[in-house]
């Protein structure tokens, strides 16, 4: 496709400027249509596209700043637009500028790179072998081009068999040239050849590693998702969480008063020997094209929608607030359903793919925002699926927490009143640490930190209320994802870190369904407005909240979501380019060294110039301009100015033949830049009476005259370049057989 776009554009009258931004445009419009189809199909075009521009962009940053990237398809878009590049560039080459090695030269690079690159078992030299014969048949048909178009105007006859007789001796040189290359190294090692390719290809080597680094999934057996919460939570020692940024979430609404947000992952039914897992529901595929899942309405609950953009490598988990209603992805939901086949109730949402840093996906959710006399009249009408799946108690419990259970809520008769007295008890004689010590084999966690350890961390709170509203009677599940983390006003979106990871009780109420409660002392008390003023939850035990007891205007202020705008300072710096920067500092001054030496030393060029020439002469091709130039400046400095003049001649767009003489060629310069007349006439004059006369030119003098003529002619150039670009074109004189016209 990049091969026709460009073809298409070299034969339109577009100028080269254009045509670049025409085959840019297209090669996005390609690009970004093949890899969006890679994407989840239940995804809106407009999210297809968005989510691919979020991946570039991270990708993006993590090459700037040296990072391994697992985004796989991320290297398959850096190789689908170097190919449409170099497709339209090669196309463009060949049939606009007949320039050859311009068409070869770039893609040939690029194989040979890719080749010294891999290490599979493709045999990517066979497709450079390929390459390689492909562009000497090229050569040959560029030669033949040439030299029909000199035959035509100098009205030479030549023999219809030429063309038979060069391709002939084209496909019999280029398979003989090919065979030799791939068979003379193999044979011929060289120790100093070696050593110097050695010290040529350190800086190949060195971005080696850094591309290499930065497409390691590449090589990867699997991907690294980074979901916090497996099928089994473990009850077990704590350790600091990661502090990294997991995901920003942004919420359409604030939360409801007397709600809070929790980004949910995972909700647990079955505690058995210090581990919660789920042992209930089946797993059903999700299309977010049929609507929400069919859950039983419940009272008090606002709906809200969130975008949630992940910070990790990719999730298969998916966050979503409270009890999830629908997302835009393609999933698979566990889910309880009753007899009809609808759900009663969604435990986890895990995406059929995964979602990758620099995507987003949008989430709706119930949120519980129940009032206190609401929760006191809710009664203990439980159904019948929640009887059976919720109420579970190991034998491994032991009496004395059943007794603690019954001795904090005697008295109390709703079973709101009984959770918030556990949860107040929780919070005043819990003391939070979250690097803890391993719970006793013959202990169970809960017992453990209920009447020996006293210490824990999230995990250790919930389960213990959970445990002890279930020896109630009272229905409740652990609930575990991530708490609402930092709010940042500016940008209207909660940063969650590793350090937000939580675990929380969600306890069932009829006709309100389940509803959050935390006994966490880490975390702000999560009541409602009318416990407020009725004292209903204490302050966190010492040493465990953030920041110590909280006043009433602190509560109200937690309970209302009068989330303060997070601090914004100049710590986020951008990532430097490290190691990069310094090679590029010290390599770019060496090369530039190197090559002014190169230009002012004659003999190298001289040299270089020399077996360059041969080089291309057996193989029957026209070698460059400039390698030409250096062997004439080589040997006498009126040859090589003269090749100068000439070669900015054919820069200005004057039509130059090798039948032309050097007085021609000064009368066509002399009418199409009159400024320039006098030094030009002393060049050639110089150049005439080298070349037939004998007489050298004093080499002093020609570099002063060059040195007048060089700005005429830029300035000349750069004049021309403008009228080109604002579609002013020059009459300039072409010559067609020997009469010249204007064009």
């Amino acid at each position: 496709m990049a091969l026709l776009t460009g073809g298409a554009l070299a034969r339109s009258r577009f100028p080269g400027w254009l045509a670049a931004i025409f085959s840019s445009i297209y090669g996005i419009f390609t690009l970004g249509w093949q890899l969006s189809l890679t994407l989840d199909p239940a995804l809106l075009w407009r999210e297809r596209a968005l989510n691919l521009w979020g991946r570039v962009r991270v990708l993006a940053e993590q090459l700037a700043q040296g990072e391994p990237s697992q985004d796989a398809l991320m290297f398959v878009l850096l190789m689908g637009a170097l190919y449409w590049a170099l497709g339209s560039l090669m196309a463009w080459a060949a049939l606009r500028q007949r320039a050859f090695w311009l068409a070869v030269i770039p893609t040939g690079l690029v194989l040979l790179i890719e080749s010294y690159f891999y290490f599979g078992p493709a045999r990517l030299d066979l497709f450079l072998a390929a390459y390689v014969f492909l562009a000497l048949l090229l050569a040959v048909w560029f030669d033949y081009s040439r030299k029909r178009e000199r035959w035509h105007a100098l009205r030479a006859r030549v023999s219809a068999e030429v063309l038979l007789q060069m391709a002939r001796a084209g496909l019999l040189g280029s398979l003989l040239l090919v065979g030799l290359a791939w068979a003379i190294p193999a044979s011929a090692q060289s120790p100093a050849a070696a050593r110097a390719w050695q010290q040529l290809s350190q800086p190949l080597q060195r971005a080696r590693e850094r591309v290499g680094n930065a497409f390691s999934s590449l090589r990867a057996p699997v991907l690294v998702v980074s979901d916090f919460y497996d099928d089994v939570l473990e009850i077990d020692a704590g350790v600091e969480p990661a502090d990294v940024v997991v995901m920003l979430v942004r919420p359409d609404k604030p939360a409801p008063s007397g709600g809070r947000f929790y980004w949910r992952a995972r909700a647990y039914n079955h505690y058995e020997r210090g581990a919660w897992s789920t042992d209930l529901g089946v797993v059903r595929p999700f299309n977010p094209a049929e609507g929400d899942l069919p859950l039983p309405p419940y009272a008090q609950r606002e709906e809200i929608e969130v975008v949630v953009e992940p910070q990790v490598s990719a999730l298969r988990v998916l966050y979503v607030p409270a009890q999830p209603l629908w997302v835009d992805r393609s999933a698979e939901a566990r889910l309880l359903p009753d007899e009809e086949g609808r759900a009663l109730d969604v435990m986890v949402l895990a995406a059929r793919g995964v979602v990758y840093r620099g995507e987003r996906y949008a989430a709706r959710a119930s949120v519980a925002a129940p009032s206190a006399a609401g929760l006191r009249a809710a009664g203990e009408h439980y159904p019948d699926w929640v009887l059976q799946n919720y109420l579970q108690v190991p034998a491994s419990i032991s009496q004395e927490t059943r007794d603690l259970a019954r001795e904090i809520t005697e008295g109390l008769e709703t079973p709101y009143d009984k959770t918030l007295a556990i949860t107040t008890w929780l919070r005043r004689n819990i003391r939070y640490s979250r690097v803890t010590e391993t719970p006793p084999q013959d202990q169970d966690p809960v017992d453990w930190i209920l009447h020996d350890y006293r210490v824990g961390f999230c995990n250790y709170y919930a389960s213990a209320e959970v445990i002890m509203l279930r020896t109630l009677g009272i229905p409740a599940r652990l609930a575990v994802g991530y708490a609402r983390g930092t709010y940042l006003g500016e940008e209207g979106v909660y940063e969650v870190r590793g350090e937000d990871a939580h675990a929380w009780p969600e306890v069932f109420f009829p006709g309100f369904g389940w509803v959050e409660f935390e006994p966490t002392v880490s975390q702000p008390p999560l009541i409602r407005p009318e416990d407020l003023a009725e004292g209903g939850l204490g302050e966190g035990g010492a040493g465990g909240g953030q920041g110590g007891a909280e006043t009433p205007e602190d509560r109200l202020r937690d309970t209302l979501q009068l989330d303060e705008p997070a601090p914004t300072g100049a710590g986020a710096g951008s990532g430097s380019l490290g190691p990069l920067a310094w090679l590029l500092a010290v390599l770019l001054p060496m090369a530039a060294g190197a090559l002014w030496w190169f230009l002012q030393d004659l003999r190298a060029r001289e040299r270089f110039a020399g077996w360059a020439l041969k080089g291309f002469g057996a193989l029957g091709i026209e070698p460059p301009r400039v390698i030409v130039y250096w062997s004439h400046a080589a040997k006498s400095p009126a040859a090589g100015f003269y090749v100068a003049w000439s070669t900015w001649m054919a820069c200005l767009g004057l039509p130059l033949t090798r039948a032309q003489t050097p007085s021609e060629r000064l009368a066509l310069f002399c009418e199409v830049l009159p400024a320039a007349a006098a030094p030009a006439r002393e060049l050639v004059a110089a150049y005439e009476a080298e070349r037939f006369g004998g007489r050298s030119a004093e080499g002093t003098h020609m570099r002063a005259t060059w040195r007048a003529l060089r700005p005429l002619l830029l300035r000349a150039w750069l004049r021309a370049c403008w009228e080109r670009l604002t579609k002013r074109h020059r009459r300039v004189p072409r010559m067609v057989g020997e009469r010249a016209v204007v064009r």
